[in-house]
């Protein structure tokens, strides 16, 4: 009986992940939920809108006895809600604009990142994970922009019934959330203008990042489903808010 129970054990993970056997590897496939709140953009913009959207991605895991190196692959559906924004410092009167990010899958952040996710296996079936890494990624997609009308205020910014583009003169006046909104916006656009309160043009924003850095943390559980098979469930922070769940095929 010894002996049995000897060879059984000598089967396992040397670093205490017993059910594992010989699988240094696994391939993987995610899918979460993620958001960013107001307060989260707050120390450089303000605004009231936020993000609550969706994230696919591959992993490949190389397994070593207390640790795993998760090279991942992430495309993450931007799907910010329209709205108001000032910058932080900014003049409400001359600065605010109206940012329209497009529809579902209209925004997409592509990005790769290499995580050092220690683990610990509490029996033949669960493992505590959490760690955290490093990567790159693309913002793949156009933003809109528009200047909103000197009527804007440090109080009334985030009211799109109040601020909204609107010339002196009263040529351009654009109340947003219409039936006739959008065609109001197209009109405002020509190649070449510059976006000014008092002259406002509906255009491409330069100020997205074409490339933005990847800081990943995260904690989460592995259940072991089978011996090759396992099912994560984590929580972090990947430049947003995430709580998803993954499957694991270890080899």
């Amino acid at each position: 009986m010894v002996v049995t129970v000897l060879a059984s054990g000598a089967r396992g993970d040397p670093g205490g992940n017993p059910g594992d056997g010989d699988a240094k590897y696994a391939l993987g496939a995610r899918l979460r939920g993620v958001w960013v709140t107001p307060a989260m953009l707050a120390p450089f913009v303000q605004t009231t809108s936020g993000l609550q959207s969706i994230a696919g991605g591959a992993e490949f895991i190389v397994r070593h006895p207390t640790y795993d190196v998760v090279t991942s692959l992430d495309l993450t559906f931007v799907s910010l809600a329209d709205g108001n924004y000032l910058g932080n410092g900014h003049d409400a009167t001359q600065d605010t604009h109206y940012v329209q990010f497009g529809g579902f899958g209209q925004l997409t952040f592509l990005s790769a990142d290499v995580s050092i996710i220690g683990h610990h296996a509490f029996n033949r079936w669960f493992e505590l994970r959490y760690g955290a890494g490093v990567g790159l990624g693309l913002v793949l997609g156009d933003v809109h922009s528009i200047n909103d009308g000197r009527q804007c205020t440090a109080q009334n910014y985030s009211d799109t019934t109040k601020c909204y583009p609107h010339t002196p003169d009263g040529t351009v006046d654009i109340p947003l959330g219409r039936a006739d909104t959008e065609a109001k916006l197209r009109a405002t656009e020509k190649a070449g203008s510059i976006d000014l309160a008092d002259d406002p043009h509906r255009h491409v924003s330069d100020n997205k990042p074409p490339v933005m850095i990847v800081i990943n943390v995260q904690v989460g559980m592995r259940f072991k489903v089978h011996r090759h098979l396992a099912f994560d469930v984590d929580v972090g922070f990947r430049d947003a808010i995430f709580f998803g769940g993954a499957f694991h095929v270890l080899f």
